[in-house]
């Protein structure tokens, strides 16, 4: 079968070659690589360099990637190794059972690898309780949103080798149990998801993506705006569906995975669940938000939470960088605590949005 795929393969390299060559006579250009690279320059004469040969090692790279052939030949390389050896060439990931794919570290926080103990969960939790007492004095609310880990929801598609190590305390589990005696306001969709996982008629999160689907993201943000309104009597929009329909083929970032891992064939997928909704009006005296968190959060901006429901929202990507949230454009801020202070008036709501994985990347 091995000889069969590789003759196929080999095959399709030369017709490949024979469509570069075509392509770069009718101008035609290659589907990009996607992923994050810095383009090299174009480099400039240099004596030394071009003595010691760091100007013709320069030179050929720069060349590299000039060539009009380049992603085609990328994906070809790429494919053959997955197809042939199921190597994956992205950092980091992993395939597990039925071709689903895992980033490791995700895999690591699932099993407790990345534990970093009970005393520092703790004083973590209680910094959240201060910044919460905080907030109350200036008449402001408080929320936690847990996002879910992939390798937790389909833990039982992992590659075999993790299935078999012991399955420690994680900081999800070690968290949840700390926050759990506060009385700080939480969601948590991690449990949510899996609890309603076995009845669900469409996939919450994808075998070939990392984040939670497009689908869920809606049921997220249904959630939210109910819950605003019912807990913190904010008032917020309706969300109207127009059309939702199905596709066996994944939109916006539902295989992100699988796009970065740049191969020539798409991998077989989940049929997925799409919606085209509106906004109702914006209510006056909607809330000011802000938000402070990872990834999971970039589905509310795209769909237009921010602009639809708040008066005022930015997102503080990894509390390392801001982002409007109406514009998503980067702003020029360094955020620590005095800055979250002295910030905290301007806003009605903080929330917290946070990966089980993440739990040990985003701090206050």
């Amino acid at each position: 079968m091995k000889k069969i795929v590789l003759i196929i393969l080999f095959s399709l390299y030369f017709v490949i070659l024979s469509f570069g060559i075509l392509s770069s006579v009718f101008k035609n250009k290659p589907m990009p690589l996607y992923g994050y690279y810095q383009e090299k320059p174009k480099p400039d004469f240099n004596k030394e360099e071009y003595l010691n040969g760091e100007l013709q090692k320069k030179t050929e790279d720069y060349l590299q990637e000039k060539i009009k052939l380049r992603p085609v030949l990328v994906r070809l390389y790429n494919q053959i190794n997955y197809s042939l050896y199921k190597k994956i060439s992205v950092k980091g990931v992993v395939m597990g059972k039925e071709g689903y794919l895992f980033e490791k570290a995700y895999i690591d926080s699932y099993l407790g690898n990345d534990f970093i103990g009970q005393e520092e969960i703790k004083k973590y939790v209680n910094e959240l309780i201060d910044l919460n007492i905080e907030l109350k004095k200036r008449g402001k609310r408080f929320l936690i949103v847990s996002a879910p880990s992939k390798a937790s929801y389909f833990s039982e598609y992992l590659p075999e080798k993790y299935l078999k190590q012991e399955k420690k305390i994680s900081n999800y589990l070690a968290f949840k149990e700390e926050v759990n005696k506060t009385n700080i306001p939480q969601i948590d969709f991690s449990e949510y998801f899996r609890k309603i996982k076995p009845n669900h008629p469409y996939p919450l999160m994808n075998k070939n993506g990392i984040h939670w689907t497009r689908h869920a993201e809606h049921i997220v943000m249904d959630s939210l705006l109910v819950y605003f309104e019912k807990e913190f009597s904010y008032p917020m929009p309706k969300v109207e569906y127009k059309d939702s329909y199905t596709l066996d083929y994944a939109q916006f970032t539902d295989n992100d995975i699988e796009i970065a891992m740049n191969l020539l064939r798409k991998k077989p997928d989940f049929s997925l669940r799409y919606h085209n909704i509106e906004f109702t009006e914006k209510p006056e005296n909607s809330p000011r938000v802000l938000v402070i968190g990872d990834s999971f959060y970039w589905g509310m901006i795209y769909m237009g939470l921010g602009q639809n429901a708040f008066s005022q929202s930015e997102f503080w990507y990894y509390n390392n960088e801001a982002y409007d949230g109406k514009e998503v454009k980067k702003l020029d801020k360094t955020l620590n605590k005095e800055s979250l202070s002295k910030e905290i008036d301007n806003y009605d709501l903080i929330i917290l949005w946070q990966n089980e994985q993440n739990l040990i990347r985003i701090s206050l």
